[in-house]
């Protein structure tokens, strides 16, 4: 997968502070409108984007990082389905390669 890079002349802090002040940290119930939710600090950047009423557990989130550059700050990441489906396939194919069926 290509890593993406999102460049911006605010400094690292005004970033974080930006993106976290819109973000939800779980889905909320009774929502109408699309949003997206997600966890940004420190050092991490996780964003996903909530449907009312619509499930994928399929769907790509944004794992990054933002980095301080002399010209402002960097954002880097990837996308990917999310970490707790990739441990369930796992599991869920590892079974099947246990237990053949004949």
């Amino acid at each position: 997968m290509e890593t993406l890079e999102l460049r911006t002349p605010l400094p690292r802090d005004e970033v974080i502070r930006r993106l976290s002040s819109g973000l939800h940290r779980f889905p909320r119930w009774f929502v109408t409108t699309s949003e997206v939710i997600g966890l940004v600090n420190d050092r991490r950047v996780v964003l996903s984007f909530d449907r009312p009423n619509w499930s994928n557990s399929f769907q790509p989130v944004f794992y990054g990082k933002i980095e301080s550059e002399p010209q402002g700050s960097v954002i880097t990441g990837r996308f990917h389905i999310a970490r707790s489906v990739r441990g369930f396939m796992a599991f869920w194919f590892g079974m099947i390669a246990c237990f053949p069926v004949i």
